[in-house]
């Protein structure tokens, strides 16, 4: 817990969602917050984004943050002697890819269609996905977020389908035909059945091609 003096505070509104949310990131008293948040997710301090729903007294004189693996953390307000607690809306405001143009459903994302725009991202940082190379699962309007469920990688491998099933070993590696049993995206695990019948797990590493995986016989 860091506690940083707040005599002042400048309000600005944010599109949270929520009626009379405001922005606290640039306040010079919440520096050292910002400064902390930064430090426990490992970002730039100019990335955190901090809003307080309902805004903040003006009694108040100094402030404490409390880390939390939500978007919300908890923050302590001193109005002399007298304390009380509200949750923080903290986030970082990163790039993100948005569509450059309307996209079908089905279509796959070529560089082209991609933009990016700054954006406050809620909650601890994530990785962002690079959409190029993914497949739309509905239609997408123009300068619409690209991330997951929205897109995701195209199917490397069909329920049905015939597949290359590889199996590495220290030393040796073997290539097998096979039946996939069910679909899979690069890295999903899917169910093989060989020539012998055997079933085994495998994952999709290409195109009609699974990386058996040892232990996963049937």
């Amino acid at each position: 817990m860091i506690r940083v003096s707040a005599a002042a505070f400048l309000l600005l509104p944010v599109g949270l969602g929520a009626q009379n949310a405001t922005d606290v990131s640039e306040h010079p008293r919440m520096e050292k917050a910002r400064a902390e948040i930064a430090a426990v997710w490992e970002v730039s301090p100019s990335e955190v984004r901090m809003a307080l729903l309902g805004g903040v007294p003006e009694a108040v004189d100094s402030v404490a943050v409390t880390p939390a693996a939500s978007p919300r953390w908890i923050l302590s307000l001193w109005s002399g002697d007298r304390m009380s607690r509200r949750f923080l809306q903290v986030g970082t405001e990163r790039p993100v890819p948005v569509a450059a143009r309307a996209l079908p459903r089905g279509e796959s994302v070529m560089s082209d269609d991609v933009d990016t725009r700054p954006e406050t991202v809620w909650g601890p940082p994530v990785r962002l996905l690079n959409p190029v190379g993914m497949v739309t699962q509905r239609m997408v309007s123009e300068g619409e977020v690209l991330v997951e469920p929205t897109v995701r990688a195209p199917l490397l491998v069909s329920g049905g389908q015939s597949v290359e099933a590889v199996y590495t070993h220290p030393g040796v590696s073997v290539t097998m035909r096979g039946e996939a049993l069910g679909r899979a995206r690069l890295g999903d695990v899917v169910l093989v059945r060989l020539a012998s019948g055997m079933r085994m797990q495998g994952r999709a590493i290409a195109p009609g091609r699974v990386e058996l995986i040892g232990g996963g016989a049937r």
